[in-house]
């Protein structure tokens, strides 16, 4: 499990230093593994502008850049990336900047003075597996108008800590932010803030839309669903990109981005599915047909293997439950509307579903060590308030909530008297 320290800090105290924080948590339990100081060699990246982009006069394969650095300046920059025109903003490493292991010169390029080097993400210690497509394989590229001259790391969340955990197997309530919140706070003796994913609603109309049936309650505890209607279809905000980056997930859209984040978040897999392709505007939780085929997001078509749970509507399966949705029911640039599911699968099914189809995902991770189903409703509200929140989509109001056995709240009872007597204090 990743962990954030900037991000922590939305939910609890983070005053300590590093080493107190890794020293202390490897005594409570939380084992770690890995500490990643994000700017540890990075200096003096800034925001960049490129106003001007012209091909090289002496070399086919360059381009000569005039970029904005800020306070009325400019600078001449020689690139040989593809991926960038007139007016993208770029993290930009001038002369004297220090880059992972090389400290940035002035360089000539046949006859053309170039006074600095644009980065990519990798350029920056970022993994390219977690970087946005427009910035794969070239320049990264800011989703958004940043102030030329200000920090680049900063709005790239580099100037963070990550520390990596080793979550043992029934712990599965530390797999999220908000769990090792939990851990740290009661490891410093600190308040816990989870944020109120409240949704002001004067009806419900989600009714006139859809319907969910559980066929098989031994195979899904619990099935929530939302729906929201589109407005567009973009990238995540910067402050949600980094976040997911720094945890390990690629920036895709802003509706994907924000299931990862919930995710990440609350420990919940959330999936989304085109309300569109919901043949029969109804969702049926059921153990696949003898013979049945799914294609699922990854383009491959695959033979459903006994008891394999389903998510589908009244002709056909649209996902393969707690593991992968289908490619007949994926979020597209046309997507009007959306179907937001937030559920509790049994664990050991999903566990042996995603070996016997050869399937390792990060939802099936999570699903396979169990979630809290009382956290269903809570993670889809948080995902319709953060859609909200990034102006991506509108609530459609009401919420569909199957529960056919709810858990009762376990309470323990403790005797004050007895754990101090006990601990001898």
């Amino acid at each position: 499990m990743l962990v954030s320290l900037d991000w922590l800090k939305e939910y609890t105290k983070v005053d300590r230093s590093v080493d107190e924080y890794v020293d202390r948590m490897n005594i409570t339990g939380s084992k770690v593994e890995f500490v990643d100081y994000k700017d540890e060699n990075l200096k003096d990246i800034i925001v960049a502008k490129i106003i001007k982009k012209e091909k090289h006069p002496n070399a086919d394969k360059l381009s000569v850049c005039t970029v904005d650095i800020g306070l009325g300046k400019t600078e001449t920059i020689i690139t040989a990336a593809t991926n960038i025109k007139q007016g993208d903003t770029i993290p930009l490493a001038l002369v004297g900047a220090q880059l992972l292991e090389k400290k940035i010169g002035v360089t000539e390029f046949r006859g053309i003075t170039s006074n600095g080097m644009m980065c990519s993400g990798e350029e920056l210690g970022l993994d390219a597996s977690v970087l946005p497509k427009n910035s794969e394989g070239g320049i990264y590229v800011f989703s958004e108008e940043l102030k030329c001259g200000e920090d680049a790391l900063t709005h790239l969340g580099l100037h963070d800590v990550v520390i990596d955990f080793e979550i043992t197997n029934n712990r599965p309530d530390c797999q999220s932010m908000i769990g090792m919140a939990r851990e740290f706070a009661a490891a410093f003796y600190n308040p816990v803030k989870v944020p109120d994913a409240k949704i002001k609603e004067t009806k419900s109309d989600i009714g006139k839309y859809l319907s969910i049936e559980i066929a098989d309650p031994d195979l899904c505890h619990r099935y929530v669903g939302r729906m929201m209607k589109v407005k567009k279809i973009e990238q995540s905000p910067l402050w949600m990109q980094r976040r997911l980056m720094a945890c390990g997930f690629r920036p895709i859209n802003n509706i994907v981005d924000v299931t990862n984040y919930i995710l990440l978040e609350v420990g919940q897999p959330l999936h989304a599915f085109d309300y569109k392709m919901i043949e029969g505007n109804k969702i049926i939780v059921r153990r696949a047909k003898k013979d049945e085929k799914i294609t699922t997001l990854d383009g491959k078509e695959r033979a459903c293997c006994e008891d394999l749970l389903l998510i589908t509507d009244t002709k056909k399966g649209v996902g393969i439950a707690g593991i992968m949705g289908g490619q007949n029911s994926e979020i597209t640039n046309d997507t009007q509307m959306i179907v937001i599911e937030s559920a509790a699968f049994n664990a050991e099914n999903i566990r042996k579903s995603s070996v016997k189809m050869n399937m390792n995902t990060d939802a099936a991770a999570l699903f396979s060590k169990g979630v809290n189903a009382s956290m269903s409703t809570y993670a889809a509200d948080r995902a319709a308030q953060l859609l909200i929140q990034i102006g991506a989509c509108e609530l459609i109001e009401g919420i569909i909530d199957i529960y056919p056995s709810p858990a009762k709240p376990v309470k323990i009872a403790v005797d004050s008297v007895w754990v101090n007597k006990f601990l001898g204090m």
